[in-house]
């Protein structure tokens, strides 16, 4: 068992190559080893955080947050914030991201490990740059974006509508700002309005799926729109996105939520408490935890996106996601659909499930409900239909899932032809969702198709599908529903086996058809009847790659710095 104890902070100053000085506090943490008694000093790993524009190393949340970290961090003034030299141009943010890379180089110099930066406002743009760049440094865990801009252009455009004709005419505007002490009037000259605006944050897509990214947004913030922070979510491969209900730009009035919020979110990236991020890890499945995600009534609800392909790149995230019915969504449950801009939701129920259990209107989050149900003969939902499908989960072992499945894969070529379809005539900002009623056989298979059919390799496939089990807790209730269906042919006791999603059972399941169909795109293309460039187009449009993209210039201006 482990403590912390922190040691005292430390002003230090650093030196960039036009002499001026950098100014910033170091916090250092120690652990204490309840086992031995012996303090010792942990591994070197830090935090660097960033403060936002006009702001400085003690601003707003920053010492709170400091105070909450598990691990060291560095917090420092920008050129012309705070203590330290120079001036601050608005449009100079390639000078901050030199400001940041001084910071990193200085302390992995001395034999830090920077495994994280955590960044608001504009600090927030600086570190998603960093980030972006060739400049970053491979020990790089994680990347924390609070109320960080997406649209500069178009921003500044509108909160300088009125001074825009000074800003040509004159070649400046004058920008009445508040800060301490009252108001103050900041000028901004053309040259520096243009750096900003052609300032890209669109090269966050290069963002490797190795560092993950929470992005912190209030609900409230009247400085950036908290729709900004959906550009994030669908551009970055493992991106996390937390909306805070009535927070504004600054958390001023609860910041105590957004340090936890970060605290725990940081302790479960770099494994300091257990977590299901360092179970699956263990197992080799890359879930970050920021995949499972609360909405209200609903079970089983995650993303099964941002797992690596075998030939480069990572299944893009936010944009597929899986779950059980919908039947008992709430409505903040259905608000948390509508802010992860679900468009399209796959109803796989049979008929006699739908009109015993109904449906709901997926108009009321902004998506479309299409019903393709796996199973569509009324035989297989009779008493006798059921028992005899079910037996096989409950009494047939690892053979009878796979018998089960195959029953399963032999019926969902239309299915999965029109969840394939539907997605190549959307546009790749448009997420969705894929249920069925428990979200564990036949959603379980579908996601397994088309996670392989995109070039995810097997381990992480049925470790994905093997997940389902942590949210199937039957209860007896339940097990007596069941066994009722089936005209108590099956006991409740043997009920909860059915439940269970053992890899091995996906995994003998995709060999199968495999041996049937020679591969899974074979399968697809063969059996489900999607042609062979819509099966390329579909990874084209789910698998993001690096390089490319109409962001090298901006690419190209990082590198140099």
């Amino acid at each position: 068992m482990q403590n912390i104890y922190p040691k005292k902070n430390k002003r230090l100053t650093i030196t960039n190559s036009q002499g001026q000085r950098i100014v910033g506090i170091l916090a250092e943490r120690k652990f204490h080893n309840m086992n031995t008694g012996n303090a010792a000093n942990e591994k070197k790993s830090l935090i660097i955080i960033c403060h936002g524009l006009f702001g400085h190393k003690n601003y707003l949340f920053q010492p709170l947050l400091v105070s909450h970290l598990f691990y060291s961090s560095f917090r420092f003034d920008f050129r012309g914030n705070g203590e330290s030299d120079g001036t601050m141009t608005y449009g100079g943010i390639d000078n901050e991201i030199e400001d940041l890379a001084l910071v990193i180089n200085y302390f992995t110099n001395l034999g830090w490990i920077i495994v994280g930066i955590i960044g608001h406002s504009r600090g927030a743009n600086v570190a998603l740059l960093y980030a972006s760049s060739q400049l970053r440094l491979p020990s790089l865990r994680f990347v924390v974006n609070i109320s960080g801009r997406y649209q500069m252009k178009e921003s500044f455009q509108k909160r300088q509508a009125k001074r825009l004709p000074d800003l040509y005419e004159k070649g400046y505007i004058d920008w009445e700002i508040k800060r301490k002490g009252g108001k103050q009037i900041y000028r901004i000259f053309r040259d520096d309005a243009e750096k900003y605006m052609s300032i890209d944050m669109s090269v966050v897509r290069r963002i490797p799926g190795t560092v993950s990214v929470l992005t912190c947004h209030g609900s409230a913030d009247k400085t950036v729109p908290f729709e900004d922070s959906t550009n994030y979510s669908e551009l970055i491969i493992s991106h996390t996105l937390r909306i805070i209900r009535d927070a504004d730009h600054n958390f001023s009035q609860e910041p105590q939520v957004l340090v936890n919020i970060i605290t725990h979110w940081v302790e479960e990236e770099l494994g300091v408490v257990p977590s299901m991020t360092r179970f699956m890890k263990r197992y080799g499945a890359y879930i970050n935890v920021s995949r499972f995600l609360a909405v209200e009534g609903v079970r089983n609800f995650r993303d099964f996106g941002g797992y690596p392909v075998q030939d480069g790149g990572i299944v893009r995230e936010r944009i597929l996601f899986r779950s059980g019915d919908l039947n008992n969504i709430t409505e903040e449950g259905e608000t948390t659909l509508q802010r992860l801009r679900i468009a399209d939701v796959f109803d796989l129920r049979s008929p006699p499930e739908v009109q015993k259990k109904g449906i709901i209107d997926a108009s009321r989050f902004g998506a479309v409900r299409h019903h393709i149900p796996v199973f569509r003969d009324e035989d297989y939902y009779t008493p006798e239909g059921l028992s005899k499908r079910w037996k096989l989960y409950t009494t047939g072992g690892i053979k009878g899932f796979v018998e089960a499945y195959w029953m399963i894969i032999s019926q969902c070529h239309n299915t999965l032809k029109q969840i394939i379809t539907t997605i190549l005539e959307r546009p790749v900002s448009k997420p969705v969702l894929i249920h069925c009623t428990a979200g564990k056989d036949r959603t379980g298979i579908i996601c397994a198709v088309l996670l392989s059919a995109l070039g995810v390799p097997d381990d992480i496939v049925v470790r994905d599908y093997a997940v389902t089990e942590l949210f199937m807790n039957v209860t007896e209730e339940q097990k007596r529903e069941y066994s009722l269906r089936t005209n108590s042919l099956i006991a409740p006791s043997a009920i909860e086996s059915m439940f269970i999603s053992k890899p091995e059972a996906m995994q003998l399941s995709l060999n199968k058809i495999r041996e049937m169909y020679g591969s899974i795109p074979e399968f697809i293309i063969n059996k489900v009847g999607i042609k062979e460039e819509q099966l390329e187009a579909l990874r084209e449009k789910l698998v993001c790659r690096k390089g490319g993209g109409s962001d090298d210039k901006w690419m190209t201006k990082l590198s140099k710095l």
